[in-house]
């Protein structure tokens, strides 16, 4: 077991800090997938990219992504 939780700062903590939660709990619902980190050269095009968050840099973009896991497995 483990716990989560957010804690911001700001004219728009209470937001913020809710947000985070709302990606912890859906973390959390989607099994707790791994993360992976791709880092492609900076000419990749949008559609040859994996679905996630990217990062553009000036000689590549990094994507990161979540591995769903299978039901029991840790």
């Amino acid at each position: 077991m483990f716990d989560l939780g957010a804690y911001a700062h700001g004219p728009e903590a209470a937001a913020a800090a809710e947000r985070m939660v709302e990606h912890m709990r859906a973390w959390v619902d989607a099994g707790n997938p791994s993360p992976v980190l791709h880092v492609l050269p900076a000419h990749v095009p949008d559609g040859d990219l994996p679905d996630g968050a990217i990062l553009d840099k000036r000689h590549s973009r990094v994507v990161l992504t979540f591995t769903p896991t299978e039901k029991g497995t840790p």
